[in-house]
């Protein structure tokens, strides 16, 4: 039989385990969408601000994708709110996949996210632009099924390196002019800044 001092202490031990995880779930509430589950716009430009101070110290390059389902309204008409809302957070679910552990996603606006691919050496327009062909395939390939329903999603995109000037918000006005462009150009998904790249 344990002694008052010892139930004393896994009472101790179970409220500090409890208090921990609602201090969690508190943190996830308040740094999380609560839809999709990726970060809120506030905290994604937090870490965001953190991540492009150190690339411009190290000289990394960072690149801001801006992307949204762009069928969004479409898919709430044809199969209703909760349908679209559900495909939000399958296309999530889909990029948080195809991304890097390391690279930060956040939604953005409200079928809209952001991406920031930082701090790693590899990470260059090839190949930003070929990650990003890999989330423009995970979002639409594959159709999400919804309630016995199949619903084919579309997106578009835009890159702007991040560290070519020195506001980020400037960087990312940059890859919002690129979405819209890419959104305009039905050609073309997935358009990269250039003027932001000083080409």
């Amino acid at each position: 039989m344990l002694s008052v001092s010892a139930t004393s202490v896994l009472l101790m031990i179970y409220f500090i385990v409890k208090n921990a995880k609602l201090t969690k779930k508190i943190d996830e509430i308040a740094h999380n969408c609560s839809l999709t589950s990726v970060y809120n716009r506030r905290f994604f430009l937090e870490l965001a601000k953190v991540q492009f101070a150190r690339s411009l110290r190290t000289g990394m390059d960072s690149y801001f994708i801006v992307f949204d389902l762009d069928n969004y309204k479409e898919i709430s008409d044809k199969y209703g709110q909760f349908a679209a809302d559900y495909a939000l957070t399958e296309i999530a679910a889909r990029v948080k996949n195809a991304i890097r552990p390391y690279d930060i996603i956040g939604r953005y606006t409200g079928e809209g996210f952001i991406i920031l691919m930082t701090d790693i050496a590899e990470v260059d327009k090839m190949n930003v632009v070929s990650a990003t062909e890999r989330i423009l395939k995970s979002i639409c390939e594959t159709p999400i099924e919804y309630e016995g329903k199949k619903m084919y999603a579309s997106a578009c995109f835009g890159i702007s390196p991040a560290t070519i000037v020195q506001d980020m918000g400037e960087a990312i006005k940059y890859a919002e002019k690129a979405h819209s462009a890419a959104k305009k150009n039905k050609q073309d998904p997935i358009v990269f800044h250039e003027k932001a790249a000083g080409a």
